[in-house]
């Protein structure tokens, strides 16, 4: 396991406040007794963060910066130049591996394979049942783009159906774990609004007679990780942006 330690990371950079922080596609955030583990898929690499480093993160991708900074500098009574330094050096480390990038999506995103998508139906199935269902929608919010209005021009319909495909195709062909509508959804959702940064919709509705749950992705105009006609015979109770 490699350690991205607190004191062990390279020369600052300078940054500007205004920039916001994401991990990227490829990589996985998991907490365990409050520290983070992260994965990144498309390296095969495996590394552990401190607990301060953690919180560091955390704080950076849920409310950027000068927010992380302040806040830090609060608890732990520390000058705000000194955290700045430190958060500086951190994010340096974290980009070096390419962890973490300050920008929006490609403007070429490619679809995930197979295999990308069979790892994310499998997170998908461990986190909503050791996490539930709420929670796991607000921890993979965190990997969320601010949506750009324009992002529904060119062919975005062919992006959406290629998303469409390699996530039912994947649950259908390669699974052995009951793969569900809730992980595929949860999936289609989280690739839409991720690497292609459109204005998807995690719905979940319900039927009452007889009582059923089901859930599925709205984009625009299609339905996505389902069938229409499936879908149509519930009633949206939840949407999720």
């Amino acid at each position: 396991m490699t350690n991205l330690g607190w004191q062990e990371l390279k020369p600052p950079v300078m940054l500007k406040a205004e920039q916001s922080y994401h991990l990227q596609a490829d990589v996985i955030l998991f907490l365990q007794d409050g520290v983070a583990r992260l994965l990144d898929f498309n390296r095969g690499r495996f590394y552990g963060l401190d607990l301060v480093s953690t919180k560091m993160l955390m704080l950076l991708i849920e409310r950027g910066l000068e927010t992380s900074v302040h806040h830090i500098a609060q608890e732990y009574g520390v000058a705000e130049e000194k955290v700045r330094t430190d958060l500086t050096k951190f994010l340096r480390d974290l980009q070096s591996k390419q962890l973490i990038h300050s920008q929006l999506p490609c403007s070429h995103p490619v679809v995930p394979s197979p295999f990308i998508t069979s790892i994310l139906l499998t997170l998908a199935w461990i986190s909503i049942r050791t996490l539930g269902w709420t929670r796991t929608i607000r921890f993979w919010q965190l990997w969320h783009y601010p949506i750009d209005s324009n992002a529904l021009s060119g062919d975005w319909e062919t992006a959406v159906k290629a998303v469409d495909d390699v996530v039912r195709e994947t649950a259908a062909r390669y699974f052995l774990l009951p793969i569900a509508c809730k992980e595929r959804a949860l999936v289609g959702w989280q690739i839409l609004k991720t690497i292609f940064g459109f204005p998807a919709e995690l719905v979940f509705g319900i039927n009452l007679y007889p009582f059923q749950a089901h859930a599925w992705v709205e984009c625009s105009s299609r339905i996505v990780t389902d069938d229409r006609s499936h879908c149509e015979i519930f009633t949206p109770a939840i949407r999720y942006c």
